[in-house]
């Protein structure tokens, strides 16, 4: 008879792993795509949610990494702050990009005012 503590994990630490790699992907996307529009636009302000979203993704690929390596181990849990941290990250992302949603594009044929 086998433990009844021991639990089968099948295929949920693969599909978990897997989550946390999309979730990167798309906050990569996210912060291409903030990128652009801050270069596009030329807006100063505008480098504030590119830089959030470039922190947030280097942040979940940090995640990412920690919690695929903890599921190899067969640790299920990572320290409480991390998604903690996780979660700051992505709504001050979401906050400097409301911030700078209203700017007026930047006149760049304007001269000396």
């Amino acid at each position: 008879m086998t433990d009844p503590t021991e639990r089968d994990q099948g295929l949920q630490p693969e599909r978990t792993a897997l989550s946390w790699r999309r979730t990167a992907l798309s906050s990569a996307t996210v912060a291409g795509i903030l990128t652009h529009a801050a270069i596009r636009t030329q807006h100063t302000a505008a480098i504030v949610p590119a830089a959030a979203a470039l922190m947030t993704m280097s942040t979940i690929v940090v995640v990412a990494g920690l919690r695929g390596r903890a599921l190899r181990r067969h640790t299920a849990r990572l320290p409480d702050k991390v998604p903690a941290l996780t979660s700051l990250a992505v709504l001050t992302t979401a906050l400097a990009e409301l911030v700078t949603l209203d700017l007026p594009p930047h006149d760049t044929n304007r001269s000396g005012e």
